[in-house]
Parts: C-alpha cells; structure tokens; sequence
C-alpha cells in the first residue's frame, strides 16, 4: 500500500506541474470576433491603428486585424488583453513558459515588434517588453516566441525596474499582455494580424514531465513483477 500511495503521489505532482504550466486551454484564436483585445496608443492620445476581425487573411481562418492609419512619423500601438484567460492576475512565476504566437505582416516588417507584460503591482504598473522583430519574416505569416525569462532581454522602459527579482515580481501580477507595435515612419495603412496567442510550456518542460511519467510507469511496472515474483514463490511453498 506504502508503494502504491508513493506512485500516486508522484503522479499527481507530475499532472500538477503540468496544469500549472500549460495554459493552452487559454489560447486566442479569435474564431468569430475580437474577443476583447484592445488598442491604445503608446503616448496616451487616439490610437494610430486599428483592429477588426477578419475570417480569413494570408491562409489563415479568424484572425485580429490591425490597420495603420495615414502615413505618420513615430506612432506606437499596445493590441493588448486584460481578459483572466491569459492575464488579470494569473501567475507566471512558475517558470518554463513561452509567449507564442502567429503574427502577419502584409508587406513590410514594422519598425519594431514586441512583446508586452503589464503588471498592476500594488496600485503601479509595470511594463516589460521583449524585442521580438528579428522573428518576422518580409511578408506573410511568422511564428513568433519569447521566454519569460529575465536573462533573454526583458526590459522596463522608464519605471526603473531593472532585476530579475523585480521581473519575477510582476510576472506574478501580470494584468495586460498582448504586443507593441511600432509603425513604419511614413508608411501609411501598413497591415498586421495576430492569431494564435497563447502562454505554454517549453520543450524541455514538456520534456520532464515525459521523462517524469516514463519513469513512475517503469518504477510501478518493476515493482509489480517483483510482487508477482514474490506471489509465485509464495504458492509454490
């Protein structure tokens, strides 16, 4: 019975590590409409783009569509959600997860593509990016990551949060999370879309837990033959 209840045990911490790290239950598709997803400008006046739902663009079936506006010099966009499947307070602290998404770009690959983490820390908020432009390709769609992970470039732009301990900290009170865009300086009704935005577990995260479950399922086998052995033995005096 000591055994069994120690099989037990280490399968459900395995299956709780694993719940805990995937959120693909949570992953935006926007099959039939924005879903909620939101668009501000990055100075705090009307926002320079904005954002549609579209049932097919480049390949792809439902998508959330971004069109700049006339031509401008230095405008930002956040396409953000503040929506608990993926933000309002869930905790990304446990460490081994990736933001992925599908990110299209009709024509020409914007100024700069990041993506963005705001959290509302005891009444301030916060704001971390991650360059990601080198991921888009010239035209079409690109499979776009980024680990939370302090160490891969995470960066505060002015409420002087610098540490990873301070990254840590508001991970665990992520409230926004989404990208910002940087427009092209004179280039007007530039095109992007999102698809497929969703926070999930690493390779190798996923890797430990097969290892994890390949070894409770070899443990229980040995021990079972050993018992069997044992029963035989038993029977045959």
């Amino acid at each position: 019975m000591f055994i069994v209840r120690k099989l037990l045990l280490s399968f459900l911490c395995a299956v709780s590590i694993a719940g805990s790290a995937a959120a693909s239950a949570n992953i935006e598709t926007w099959d039939t409409d924005t879903s909620g997803w939101l668009i501000r400008d990055f100075f705090g006046g009307t926002e320079y783009g904005s954002l549609d739902w579209v049932s097919t663009l480049g390949g792809y079936s439902g998508v959330l569509r971004d069109t700049g506006g006339a031509s401008d010099n230095n405008r930002i966009d956040y396409i953000y959600t503040q929506g608990p499947g993926l933000a309002g307070n869930m905790d990304y602290t446990i460490g081994g997860l990736s933001v992925v998404f599908d990110f299209y770009n009709q024509s020409a690959v914007p100024a700069q593509l990041d993506i963005y983490l705001m959290s509302d820390l005891g009444g301030n908020e916060y704001e971390w990016h991650l360059d990601v432009t080198s991921q888009v390709t010239a035209s079409g769609w690109s499979q776009i990551s980024g680990r939370l992970d302090f160490s891969d470039g995470w960066y505060n732009i002015d409420d002087g949060r610098t540490t990873a301990a301070q990254f840590s900290a508001d991970l665990a009170d992520v409230d926004e999370i989404g990208i910002m865009i940087t427009y092209l300086d004179g280039v007007g009704g530039q095109i992007y879309a999102l698809d497929n935005f969703d926070v999930i577990p690493e390779p190798e995260t996923w890797a430990f837990l097969g290892i994890a479950f390949l070894s409770i399922g070899y443990s229980f086998r040995d021990r079972l033959d050993k018992s069997i052995a044992m029963a035989k033995a038993w029977i045959k005096g």
